[in-house]
């Protein structure tokens, strides 16, 4: 009676420290998040060399975390955050201008960075990307890790192979470069 009483608590404990996920639940959450600082409502200026102004307003803001549990197809984790920004007004058109930025770290193997434009009159189209699409995520020899030294304290966005976007952690967006060349820094 006594041994089927051990076994029953020894395969209890067991299975309650079994780890259900992929991966500990050891991402920096926080250090992502802080390149795109930003909420609903916030008003963020930009100037030129002209000293012409850019306003826009935080118009949404997305998060999004998930941790793959062990059995289910979903990979290992997926992190996101979106930030769409929206310019006072409307452009010659009569549509909204916006842009959204764009974060997202896929199964701690791809650190993605984007900003690009909506219905404005000028393509925005800046991206970063870290990691290695060729590698096996699922082998033994794969580090859950290294990709967090993707996260520098300052990211460059390039467009065409020219630097486009520049965000900072705990800033946001620092300045961006539009379709005449013109660069608008963050006030």
């Amino acid at each position: 009676m006594k041994t089927r009483l051990f076994f029953a608590a020894l395969c209890a404990v067991t299975l309650s420290s079994c780890n259900l996920y992929y991966v500990p639940d050891d991402f920096p959450k926080e250090e992502f998040y802080s390149y795109a600082p930003y909420k609903k409502g916030d008003v963020i200026q930009f100037v030129n060399s002209n000293n012409d102004k850019l306003v826009f307003q935080i118009a949404e803001v997305q998060e999004s975390y998930l941790r793959g549990k062990k059995g289910c197809k979903c990979g290992k984790e997926q992190i996101y955050k979106d930030v769409t920004f929206s310019k006072e007004g409307v452009n010659e058109d009569g549509k909204e201008e916006t842009f959204v930025l764009s974060l997202s770290c896929i199964d701690r193997n791809i650190f993605n960075v984007s900003l690009r434009s909506y219905a404005q009159s000028y393509e925005l189209n800046a991206f970063y990307e870290a990691g290695n699409r060729d590698e096996d995520i699922w082998a033994r020899s794969f580090d859950n890790y290294k990709i967090f030294k993707s996260f520098a304290d300052e990211i460059v966005l390039t467009q065409e192979d020219k630097p486009a976007a520049k965000v900072k952690k705990g800033q946001g967006l620092l300045w961006f470069v539009d379709e005449t060349g013109r660069t608008w820094t963050a006030e």
